[in-house]
């Protein structure tokens, strides 16, 4: 009896740990991307791309950015495509999109321009932190 009740134990524990582990998602990359698709398209200047910036919320969490910045950019940061050569870029960020039991998530998007300050492409990912 006492190796049952053990083992319910051990099992409700388990079920805990594993529940509490999984990642939820408040905001998803997908829905980063698919705003940015639906509003922004390559070509568009750094002006459309604040202003998007700036009232972009997705499931009440709203997106924190740089200023656009006039030169290329370096580390993470950078555009590993050698064909494409990028003058500038814009950084955006949303904190808290997303927890498991040891991280919290974050999801970062960098927009991509050329000579003439018109968006190239972008890069959205989710990182965790501790």
């Amino acid at each position: 009896m006492r190796s049952t009740s053990m083992f319910c134990l051990a099992t409700l524990l388990l079920f805990l740990l594993v529940s509490l582990g999984c990642k939820r998602e408040k905001v998803k990359v997908s829905e980063v991307e698919e705003r940015i698709d639906k509003n922004i398209l390559p070509g568009s200047t750094k002006e459309q791309v604040l202003d998007f910036l700036g009232s972009l919320k997705v499931n009440s969490i709203k997106v924190e950015h740089t200023e656009y910045i006039p030169k290329k950019p370096i580390g993470t940061d950078e555009l590993k495509d050698p064909k494409t050569e990028v003058y500038g870029y814009i950084v955006a960020w949303m904190k808290n999109t997303g927890s498991d039991l040891l991280q919290v998530y974050n999801i970062r998007i960098v927009f991509y321009f050329d000579r003439l300050e018109h968006l190239i492409l972008y890069r959205v990912e989710s990182f965790g932190d501790w």
